[in-house]
């Protein structure tokens, strides 16, 4: 009986950790991405490399440092201005006057905001943890120790380095990935990984910085049901003592979580008043449960989730 239980709940963590690869997203130069889905999202699994906009307007490609950190206009480049040796796989590096603009990515996609990324990196277990799951494992890109590194997600990120706001010189190759997110309103930030963290971070951005771009799209969840239903994340996956429940939109109506056993019986029930509520379920044995978000009477997600001892 143990040893059935202990085989199921191995193989649905497999499931829920194994990276969905759901196909491919061509730029305006014909560069074809691999993408992967994490949680509600698919993310291009390979940093951007286009020299276009997705309208056919060319993005300057700047050499000299000086001119890099003066330029207060759309730029690109390759690091050390080497395209060959950073084609594939780091793609290019872009300053912020091509991040903050809508057609950078292909149609369809776009580069995530600060909200975006973050369900992204709740989903995988919060930013203690989140960036070992999305870097490339081994040292063939990154420096030792590549702490925490695990690729569990599919994200691949590698440490394309960036290009600096105060010279132009080039920095962190092998230790860093940076990626542009947009601020709610207007603005930008960055969110970085680093060789010798598993956390993932986060800082301001300077305009002339030269950063990675990863372009995302939102899915249609299989975990959900209903129409209209916000977004919602239960994180971490598998659960160990307590279990966040995150909604992107405030409910207005009475929301209820719901945490039942296979055989259907309700081991606990509470409406939901906070964009993030944490769950106390260490009284909960290990196994395979059923958690639902309730609202007006109709399931708007339900989910399989494994609690660990």
């Amino acid at each position: 009986m143990k040893r059935g239980l202990f085989f199921a709940i191995a193989g649905l963590i497999a499931l829920m950790f194994l990276p969905v690869v759901q196909g491919q997203v061509t730029d305006i130069d014909g560069n074809e991405y691999p993408t992967v889905v994490i949680g509600t999202q698919e993310w291009m699994a390979e940093n951007l490399r286009t020299s276009r906009l997705n309208d056919s307007t060319p993005i300057p490609d700047i050499t000299d440092n000086m001119a890099w950190y003066e330029a207060h206009a759309m730029a690109m480049c390759w690091y050390n201005n080497d395209s060959a040796g950073h084609h594939l796989p780091y793609g290019r590096l872009y300053n912020g006057y091509v991040a903050e603009l809508p057609t950078i990515c292909p149609k369809g996609w776009t580069i995530p905001t600060t909200q975006d990324w973050d369900l992204m990196i709740n989903y995988l277990g919060g930013s203690e943890v989140a960036g070992g799951k999305l870097k490339d494992t081994g040292f063939d890109y990154w420096e030792p120790p590549n702490t925490g590194a695990t690729n569990s997600s599919g994200f691949t990120a590698l440490p394309a380095g960036f290009r600096s706001h105060l010279d132009g010189t080039f920095n962190y190759k092998g230790q860093r990935a940076g990626w542009f997110v947009r601020q709610p309103g207007s603005g930008l930030s960055f969110r970085f990984v680093s060789w010798s963290m598993e956390s993932s971070g986060s800082g301001p951005v300077h305009m002339p910085m030269g950063l990675s771009i990863r372009c995302f799209r939102q899915t249609t969840s299989i975990e959900k049901s209903g129409t209209n239903s916000p977004e919602i994340n239960l994180y971490p996956v598998p659960a160990k003592e307590h279990l966040n429940v995150y909604l992107e939109v405030m409910p207005q109506q009475v929301t209820l979580f719901r945490i039942s056993n296979l055989a259907g019986k309700t081991l606990l029930l509470i409406t939901l008043t906070d964009q993030t509520t944490s769950l106390d379920i260490g009284h909960l044995p290990s196994g395979i449960y059923m958690a639902e978000v309730l609202r007006e009477n109709e399931s708007i997600l339900r989910r399989k989730i494994v609690i660990l001892p």
